[in-house]
């Protein structure tokens, strides 16, 4: 469905410990193109995406994006194969009380929203996917989110749930109508004797009276199978330069959480907020009791991240 390359290398990247990860994983969610026979939007909704249904594909705006009433990211059944690339130049913001919902098989592993500008996530707000921001998140009082929040600079919690969520085994769902558009449609009768063997269908409901033919769906283009198993800077569900500003009590669960180059003491987020995970550190200043100095490890992800965020 997508440039599989640079695709699977987006995400690869964005899961490897090495000096170039998160940058990497930036630039190269950056420049992921549509094939030509895969849904690509550009300036949808002149950055105002409210209230929509989103099919997987390519979405790039050089505007700010806003969210202002509930965001559906329809999938095409098989989570593994629905994937969302949002490359965004400038800020995003989901208003408050606003969701991120995911139907039809969608998974918050193959959402990705690459963001130039600053990441803004409103009061009682809930969000899914990876978050690659060249600036700074902020998740404001009683935001969830499902996903990774991966800054250059600072990210802010203020009571809020970040989650990361594994790879999972994908779920088949029956397709809907509107996800069923992106596919050819051959028919086989099953009533009708003067009916023609082979028949091309739009997706549209068929009258009470007419027998719902046997169908079988065969997508446009070859999908691609996406791995969904994250190795390294998957492994961090908050990764900043800046440091990490918590308003207790957030619940941050799933993964590391880590900081550098700035000191230890940046990291303000206390042991009892972090369920699962490790918090790394640059030096001994971290939070007592439960960060793990190891700066070499966070030169290496924060390395890929200036890296590719050019």
């Amino acid at each position: 469905m997508y440039n599989t390359e640079a695709f699977i290398a987006c995400i690869c990247l964005c899961n490897k410990k090495n000096r170039f990860v998160l940058q990497v994983a930036y630039s190269t969610c950056a420049g992921i193109t549509a094939n030509v026979n895969e849904l690509s939007e550009t300036e949808l909704g002149a950055g105002d995406i409210s209230g929509l249904t989103l099919l997987p594909g390519v979405y790039k705006w050089s505007s700010t994006v806003v969210i202002n009433t509930d965001l559906t990211l329809q999938g095409d059944g098989e989570g593994y194969d629905s994937v969302w690339i949002f490359q965004i130049a400038h800020h995003l913001t989901l208003a408050a009380g606003t969701n991120v919902i995911l139907t039809n098989g969608a998974i918050a592993t193959n959402i990705f929203w690459q963001v130039a500008g600053a990441v803004t996530l409103g009061v009682g707000s809930h969000f899914e996917g990876t978050i690659l921001c060249q600036t700074s998140i902020a998740m404001n009082t009683g935001a969830s989110i499902n996903g990774r929040l991966l800054a250059e600079t600072g990210v802010t919690l203020q009571t809020s749930t970040v989650t990361m969520v594994s790879s999972i085994s994908p779920t088949t769902v029956a397709p809907t109508a509107s996800s069923a558009a992106l596919m050819t449609h051959t028919a086989v009768p099953t009533a009708s004797p003067t009916a023609s063997p082979t028949t091309t269908l739009t997706p549209t409901t068929s009258p009470a009276t007419t027998p719902a033919p046997t169908s079988t769906m065969t997508p446009t283009s070859q999908p691609v199978r996406i791995p969904l198993e994250l190795n390294s800077c998957g492994d961090f569900v908050i990764l900043t330069k800046s440091g990490i500003t918590s308003v207790p009590n957030s619940v941050v669960t799933g993964g590391n959480i880590g900081a550098s180059p700035i000191t230890g003491a940046a990291i303000i987020l206390t042991c009892s907020e972090v369920t699962e995970g490790t918090i790394y550190a640059v030096d001994t200043l971290g939070p007592a009791g439960c960060s793990t100095t190891d700066p070499t490890t966070l030169t290496s992800a924060i390395g890929d991240m200036e890296v590719r965020a050019q």
